[in-house]
């Protein structure tokens, strides 16, 4: 396969930075990006695939009350329709004390969010989960921390919920991250990285999934906002053509950007 670059963008919210983990639901983009204390919320804006026009960004979630699951962030995830309601699966960030950072799985049910994590930390995934697809089916699953250059560094790959088993895990001792997977039908997108992150694909068959990475068909740009990196993949099919949103270089500080597969 091969993507064709359509662009990039970036949404103007006073006093945020970044536009990380797009996602494309019924004409408008999921997107989530920091405020001035490094915490994500979730905002929303229309967005046309075909002529690429972005509509003003409008604030959909915000982070949690403090000693909540998600007091220092709220990353959209999933999105999608269950009959008349929409849920919106999304990445609850804590600040602990011995690691950087702790993830867990939240759930907005037309924006009112659940009291608590729908997936925390538990006997399969001791040290946390993440981004998910097709609800939560697929998840990231934290493997746990190493140091590298003196600080700690996590360690995760993707799980299938039921059962429980892994999805897509490290080709080599390279590898330390996997995320964000995006699973349409027997096709999985998602990102994974050694040095920087780049744009991974794997195809099921059996229940077992391989990864096909050189078959993904989109890289880095040799100039422009993702010319060191590309990650955070989401695929989704509109009027005929199949799309994919994804973020450059920085996580999503440089905007997101669109292809479309030829």
């Amino acid at each position: 396969m091969r993507w064709r670059k359509l662009g990039n963008w970036l949404p103007v919210i006073p006093g945020f930075t970044h536009a990380a983990m797009p996602f494309y639901f019924e004409g408008e983009i999921f997107f989530s990006p920091r405020d001035n204390m490094h915490r994500s919320h979730i905002y929303r804006c229309g967005f046309n695939p075909r002529n690429g026009r972005l509509g003003a960004p409008r604030k959909y979630l915000e982070p949690g009350p403090r000693g909540s699951f998600d007091d220092c962030g709220a990353m959209v995830s999933w999105v999608q329709r269950n009959g008349p309601n929409v849920f919106v699966y999304y990445i609850g960030w804590n600040v602990p004390v011995t690691v950087p950072f702790r993830n867990c799985l939240g759930l907005a049910i037309d924006r009112h969010k659940l009291y608590g994590p729908v997936c925390d930390r538990d006997l399969y995934n001791p040290y946390g989960v993440g981004s998910c697809s097709a609800g939560m089916e697929y998840y990231l699953s934290v493997l746990g921390w190493e140091t590298h250059d003196l600080r700690p560094r996590p360690r995760y790959h993707i799980v299938r919920a039921h059962p429980h088993s892994i999805a897509i895990t490290f080709k080599d001792a390279s590898e330390y991250a996997i995320a964000r997977p995006c699973v349409i039908g027997d096709e999985m997108w998602y990102c994974y990285r050694g040095d920087q992150y780049r744009i991974g694909y794997a195809t099921q068959e059996d229940g077992h999934w391989t990864r096909k990475d050189e078959e993904a068909g989109i890289t880095v740009s040799e100039s422009g906002f993702d010319d060191t990196a590309v990650c955070y993949p989401h695929v989704f099919d509109h009027e005929g053509q199949r799309f994919m949103l994804y973020n450059g270089s920085g996580y999503g500080k440089t905007g997101f950007g669109l292809a479309v597969m030829e």
